[in-house]
């Protein structure tokens, strides 16, 4: 391990940052196609940390793809030891109903990343997947498997030859987050759905703004934060913008609706990309201002109860 890290280390500039101990090891066997016990696991984490931080101590140990897993293998006696064995701690299909992995990671002082949004494989599904799971917690992200990112050309030998538009997808959104950490989602209760980078001050702030969330971890309706208002499709959003305050990109970074005093913005999937030379606060407020039409989010209150239902 100390000789893999020493080539590929190289004094910080090389393609290493950081080691995980491998995918969901299981009890009694796994997909990963490993059957060790706790034991084992423990032992195989204390070595790649040990062996790594002979290297330097900047290479960053990860485990167990699971917060389940972390928990069982790492922590299950009680004990805080395998904290200087674990920098980063990975999880994987965080969303909203399943945040706790983010939170041990905190309580921990550690970083969590997720590892498995390898569903990426379409241009518009990575801001969704970036948005949302950061929202949720992590810190860092895996958004795809590197097949995704280029095409073969018949003719050539190269299987991986040309680079699909999901290159250019991550390029655009590297080039406007870079730098800035996701602060929050700017608005609970109404839409539209607006995920900010970078503090309320900062000119070089990013908001990601949906008209509609996707479901990233499967079908569940339970799965989105606002299920009934993302259950129907259609729908704009109206936002005035005679002063040229905010400044729009779509998803391969272009500049789009300049010098319109009014933009239209469909109710869909598809990302708007907004920066504000005067912060996102400012550009928060003026978002708070957009009209909304073609889509009714309706709250369904109980109004025949206005007291106590009679026990039988």
């Amino acid at each position: 391990i100390s000789d893999f890290c020493r080539r590929y280390w190289k004094d910080g500039n090389g393609s290493l940052w950081g080691l995980e101990n491998y995918n969901e090891p299981w009890e009694g066997g796994g997909i990963s196609g490993w059957a060790r016990d706790m034991l084992q696991y423990r032992a195989i984490q204390k070595l790649i940390a040990e062996s790594a931080h002979k290297v330097s101590p900047d290479i960053k140990i990860l485990a167990a793809s699971s917060i389940m897993n972390t928990e069982d293998k790492l922590f299950s006696d009680g004990s805080r030891e395998f904290d200087q064995y674990i920098d980063i701690f990975t999880d994987h299909y965080v969303v909203p109903p399943m945040c706790y992995g983010p939170m041990v990671a905190r309580a921990h002082g550690k970083e969590s990343m997720e590892t498995e949004t390898w569903f990426v494989n379409a241009e518009y599904l990575l801001p969704q997947g970036v948005a949302q799971f950061m929202a949720c917690g992590q810190q860092r992200l895996s958004p795809w498997h590197p097949r995704v990112l280029f095409d073969s050309l018949p003719g050539t030998e190269n299987e991986y030859f040309i680079p699909s538009p999901v290159v250019a997808a991550t390029a655009a959104l590297n080039y406007f987050v870079t730098g800035t950490k996701f602060e929050k989602i700017v608005f609970k209760d109404h839409l539209p759905w607006v995920f900010q980078y970078g503090k309320d001050d900062d000119k070089n702030a990013l908001l990601i703004v949906f008209g509609q969330l996707m479901p990233i971890a499967g079908k569940d309706p339970k799965d989105r934060l606002w299920c009934q208002v993302d259950g129907a499709a259609g729908g704009k959003m109206i936002i005035d913008n005679a002063d040229g305050l905010l400044q729009f990109y779509d998803l391969a970074g272009n500049p789009v609706y300049k010098k319109k005093k009014s933009v239209e913005l469909p109710m869909t999937i598809f990302p708007t990309y907004i920066t504000c030379r005067k912060g996102a606060a400012k550009a928060a407020k003026r978002l708070a201002a957009a009209r909304i039409e073609g889509k009714r989010p309706v709250e369904i209150l109980p109004r025949d109860f206005t007291g106590p239902v009679a026990r039988g």
